[in-house]
């Protein structure tokens, strides 16, 4: 998801970052630092890392989680070992979401130009093993929203342009027309040969076909923006045939082309994060405290398992799952100090 504040960037940017949506960019390796950073574990067990300030994001990848932060950094834990690999990894002067491709991390990056009023964005993919980086494709606009990767097709959502734009993960280059898909697509997965795209203003979910790029069906009833402002934010997750929409504080699901049902977690706010873990939809809050809701993904209830949902100090602004534990890059709210990823099998 992306953040909604944004730090002051004061890192380098990556080797290769002006090159356009064609060939891709330099490899830039990050060499790891002599001494991992071990881990801290608090009252509840929970282990926790040091992170970037204002999460962009969580991911599993390759075996390792990757978080992305505001300031421009991604931060790489090895499960196995509970330790922090190698230092923070610069991949921009912003970064906006964060994504997992079958053996790599996928980031937006901002790259600001101190002599043009022009701001570009990049995608970058991200060697969870190496630390090594490469710029792949150009962001047509000047706006990004989200992205996601399936099998060898970067997908990024757009607000300047309204759309939908494709990249080939390999080479870059932008494939096709972009889609239009709404005035203000906001919220994006891939899953099941679909690209799934909210739209905040006209509160409809689109089905785009993953291999021609063409709408192929549309979902409303989706709180939407008539009068006033409502939070801009389509969390969209895609498990086993079941396409799962939080939004406005509702967790809604979708099956053949039309709502199926609504679910009202106690607790849940309008903001917050979706993350598939096995046998369950992670639901996260985006409020201080915390909570973590285990949802059973064919009805939407909480699993018997797991009634009550995990509460965290800090907000949460991503979630995953690796190894057993659920994963959440939290947010103390403090601009310009550390975050931290979280591990707990509470």
């Amino acid at each position: 998801m992306r953040a909604s504040a944004i730090a002051a960037a004061v890192l380098a940017v990556v080797t290769g970052a002006g090159c356009g949506g064609g060939s891709g960019g330099k490899t830039t390796a990050t060499a790891p630092t002599p001494t991992p950073v071990r881990v801290r574990v608090d009252r509840n067990g929970d282990r926790q890392f040091q992170m970037g300030d204002n999460p962009t994001g969580i991911v599993a990848a390759g075996g390792r989680i990757l978080a992305a932060s505001v300031d421009g950094t991604v931060t790489r834990v090895a499960p196995a070992a509970d330790r922090i690999l190698g230092g923070p990894i610069t991949v921009g002067d912003e970064t906006a979401d964060i994504a997992a491709g079958d053996d790599a991390a996928w980031i937006l990056a901002k790259r600001d130009d101190p002599d043009t009023p022009k701001v570009d964005w990049f995608v970058v993919r991200l060697d969870p093993a190496s630390g090594a980086t490469r710029v792949v494709a150009r962001v047509l606009g000047y706006d990004p929203n989200e992205l996601a990767v399936d099998r060898d097709t970067i997908w990024v959502t757009e607000a300047s342009r309204h759309a939908v734009e494709r990249f080939d993960a390999r080479s870059g280059r932008a494939l096709g027309a972009q889609i239009h898909t709404g005035p203000e697509p906001w919220g994006l997965a891939v899953g099941g040969r679909s690209a799934w795209v909210g739209d905040s203003k006209t509160g409809t979910l689109t089905r785009v076909d993953a291999r021609s790029g063409r709408i192929a069906g549309r979902v409303a009833g989706f709180p939407h923006r008539v009068a006033g402002f409502v939070e801009e934010v389509f969390e969209i997750a895609v498990d086993n045939g079941s396409t799962w929409v939080l939004r406005d504080g509702t967790l809604v699901r979708v099956s053949a082309g039309r709502i199926i049902g609504r679910a009202h977690l106690s607790g849940l706010d309008n903001t917050g994060n979706l993350g598939i873990g096995v046998g369950a939809l992670l639901v996260s809050t985006e409020s201080r405290p915390a909570r973590v809701y285990r949802v059973n993904p064919r009805t939407g209830r909480q699993l018997g398992t797991h009634a009550r949902p995990i509460v965290f100090a800090n907000a949460i602004n991503g979630i995953t799952y690796l190894d057993g534990s659920v994963w959440v890059a939290t947010n103390d709210g403090d601009p310009g100090t550390p975050d931290e990823i979280v591990r707990t099998t509470r």
